[in-house]
């Protein structure tokens, strides 16, 4: 009897762990990180470095709080009708549209996404552009066990109109479209991520004041609008 209570005791142990075993490999919502905002911008001084501005991380953990190396993270804008990515960008798909990347040692994938959205700024409040509102970039991670949701993110945008009528990079035009939107928004009309520019979680005059503070810094940075020459193509939002 005494050697059957042996043989369950260590088989229950080997269950536990090749249970623990198999979590480890499993990302943890719960105790990865993914940021709130994720701003989407281009290159600076003269197309040759990402903008700062919009350097993200995001970190994955599985259920023991250990980070997981080469998992595999997605930022999926799928949903986001109102926002473009560039073309050309390391881990840009523009068919799926989304961008990926694998994690460091430290269990981390930083990044940043090229695109613009495609709001033309010639709406009469409240009317609008469509488009996300909040959470709208969805983050997945997969470490061989499938893909995993950590959570969402908002995505905010510098380029207001690049994607509908090239990608000319931020300017004061840019800024009147967020005021244009901060006025429908307080008439009523849905809130749209693309336009907030304090990351705030709503869009009001202060908005169209950061939007011209972005296009100031990048004009003295020599900022270009997306390189590539063209943005993925994808219908308007109704």
């Amino acid at each position: 009897m005494t050697g059957l209570v042996r043989k369950a005791t260590l088989l229950g142990m080997c269950g536990l762990f090749v249970a623990s075993a198999a979590l480890a490999s499993v990302p943890d919502p719960a105790r990865s990180s993914v940021p709130t905002f994720i701003l989407i911008t281009g290159r600076v001084n003269g197309g040759t470095n990402p903008d700062p501005a919009g350097t993200a991380t995001i970190t994955v953990r599985d259920f023991a709080n250990s980070p997981i190396a080469g998992a595999t993270v997605t930022i999926d804008l799928s949903g986001c009708c109102d926002i473009n990515l560039c073309s050309g960008q390391v881990g840009h798909d523009c068919a799926a549209r989304t961008v990926s990347g694998l994690t460091n040692g430290a269990g981390q994938y930083t990044f940043n996404v090229f695109g613009a959205a495609k709001d033309p700024g010639n709406r009469v409040p409240p009317a609008q552009y469509g488009g996300c509102g909040l959470n709208g970039a969805q983050i997945r991670a997969n470490a061989g066990t499938g893909d995993v949701i950590l959570g969402n993110a908002t995505a905010v945008v510098l380029d207001q109109n690049g994607a509908a009528g090239g990608s000319n990079g931020t300017t004061g035009a840019d800024a009147a479209n967020v005021a244009n939107l901060s006025g429908s928004v307080a008439l009523g009309a849905p809130y749209r991520g693309r336009g907030d520019q304090n990351l705030s979680g709503t869009i009001t005059g202060a908005d169209a004041a950061g939007a011209a503070a972005h296009a100031g810094r990048l004009a003295l940075l020599t900022a270009v609008g997306c390189p590539g020459g063209v943005f993925c193509a994808k219908p308007a939002c109704p």
